[in-house]
């Protein structure tokens, strides 16, 4: 996974983030975060296959990438969750 302490990590997620919460006042729901989500999927099994070589490599690798991803926004999810937790007030 890309360094998540450089700076072009965080100015591309900010990038995705500006352009969630944009969507998010035009719709008010949770579509945006679904839409988010899946394009996210998305793109990644595209980094994973097209980084497989062909289909066998693919479907070798398919288990280990879906368990990555799986972990990596597992984690990611909890570490916001906490700090919306911890700061609950100043966020919302």
């Amino acid at each position: 996974m890309p360094e998540q302490d450089s700076e072009e990590f965080w100015k591309l997620s900010d990038q995705f983030i500006n352009l969630a919460n944009d969507l998010y006042e035009k719709t008010g729901d949770g579509r945006v975060g679904y839409a988010l989500m899946y394009a996210a999927a998305r793109f990644n099994a595209f980094i994973v296959a097209s980084t497989a070589g062909d289909r066998g490599a693919l479907a070798d690798e398919k288990e280990e990438a879906t368990e990555y991803f799986s972990g990596q926004y597992r984690k990611m999810f909890g570490e916001n969750l906490t700090d919306y937790e911890e700061n609950f007030d100043r966020y919302l």
